[in-house]
């Protein structure tokens, strides 16, 4: 039996977390340094609460390095209504007569796509002016992340929408609904539509340049179990994750 199975259920559920959960080169050897710890004498309750520190550490720096993104798309996303004035004029009322003269399922295909072509234009709208208001300054927009941000959009909002038909499901819903100008105000934060925001958010993120991958980096043991630990989770996470041990008093 290896020792990752003689493990406690829940720290190896508490490991599986922090490894993926928390990125780069050292979370080999900070989970590997907390589970010494566990095994030096150190609670299960303890190892939880470490875990949850790192992983509450790296979340908080994660969002605080996407944090323009994240404004910007729940900005951008305030400005729907108007786009959606605008969209919906005097050819779209033209073009609903028809829709609904054609036979099933085109009809219904039609009302969608009037419902979803503004949302997603309105998204890779926003898409292009985030990527030239705030150009990148050390790598050039790749043309492959850019694509794969436009795509990926699509995917996001018609796994938001029909999420949107599944949670209002009732008898006087249906997919003719998404035609209707106020279906993606539908779930929303204040004036910020959430399944919009999360579609730009998700398109952003991955159009944006990304650096070169770091190699991971195997861990090597140390004599000191604790010392190690405590000078890697300092050095990586900003301030030691554990406890100063008091010293031992005279007798």
């Amino acid at each position: 039996m290896s020792s990752s199975n003689a493990l406690p259920f829940t720290t190896r559920i508490a490991t599986w977390l922090l490894e993926h959960l928390t990125f780069g080169t050292h979370r080999d050897a900070l989970s590997g340094d907390l589970l010494e710890e566990l095994r030096a004498g150190r609670s299960k309750q303890w190892h939880q609460r470490q875990v949850l520190k790192a992983i509450g550490i790296e979340l908080w720096a994660r969002l605080r390095d996407h944090a323009r993104p994240i404004v910007f798309s729940a900005g951008w996303n305030t400005l729907y209504p108007v786009w959606q004035f605008l969209a919906h004029g005097r050819l779209s009322q033209a073009n609903a007569d028809r829709w609904i003269a054609l036979p099933w399922p085109y009809s219904s295909c039609a009302e969608i796509a009037s419902g979803v072509a503004p949302a997603i234009t309105f998204v890779w709208l926003g898409l292009i002016l985030y990527l030239v208001a705030f150009p990148h300054k050390d790598r050039a927009l790749s043309p492959v992340s850019l694509a794969l941000g436009l795509s990926t959009s699509v995917s996001v909002l018609l796994v938001t929408t029909f999420a949107a038909l599944q949670y209002l499901s009732h008898p006087g819903i249906s997919l003719t609904d998404v035609g209707q100008q106020d279906f993606y105000l539908t779930f929303h934060l204040l004036t910020i539509s959430i399944p919009l925001t999360l579609t730009l958010l998700s398109a952003i993120l991955l159009a944006l340049p990304r650096g070169p991958r770091l190699a991971r980096t195997l861990r090597i043991p140390t004599a000191s179990a604790t010392k190690s630990t405590e000078h890697k989770a300092h050095h990586y996470l900003g301030f030691s994750l554990l406890p100063r041990r008091r010293a031992p008093q005279a007798i």
